[in-house]
């Protein structure tokens, strides 16, 4: 499974093996909802453990909607997107992307690490007397003087 970087904000997402094929490649970043080409941008390290990246989202709808704009170009950030849905091309004409950048190159973006797991501090151990155990055998104390009360009086 490989692991990108989004080229607007730098999150790193996982990417799974299919979604390199859907949508044309095109994944929609979960933090700053931009899109880019997966492929384009896969991060070059390794780390031990990719279960606390988030997932990448392929947005095939939106891909559709965007429809021409999509070729040639391997990335937008949000701002981009709602231009260009809100504004359609006109008479063969492509609208102007605003800060229309080609192609981005991928920046080499030094993987994080994985969060440090943190160990929660054993609690601290009173001083006081472990009241459970007490109100354990008081509890059988009484349900046994329950029990003795209804034997004697069916036994008269």
């Amino acid at each position: 499974m490989p692991i990108c970087s989004c080229p607007h904000c730098q999150t790193y997402l996982k990417v799974k093996e299919s979604q390199l094929n859907v949508a044309q490649g095109f994944v929609k970043c979960t933090d700053c909802q931009g899109l880019f080409k997966a492929k384009d941008f896969v991060a070059r390290q390794q780390v031990s453990s990719i279960d606390w990246l988030p997932d990448g989202v392929s947005d095939i709808d939106l891909v559709r909607r965007l429809g021409t704009y999509v070729r040639g170009r391997n990335s937008f950030d949000k701002c981009q997107i709602d231009y260009l849905l809100e504004h359609p091309a006109e008479a063969g004409q492509p609208a102007a992307v605003p800060n229309d950048q080609e192609h981005r190159a991928a920046q080499p973006v030094p993987m994080p690490e994985p969060p440090p797991r943190s160990e929660s501090p054993a609690p601290a151990k009173s001083g006081s007397t472990n009241w459970t155990l007490a109100a354990l055998v008081a509890l059988t104390v009484l349900i046994l003087q329950l029990f003795f009360i209804l034997l004697s009086r069916q036994a008269v």
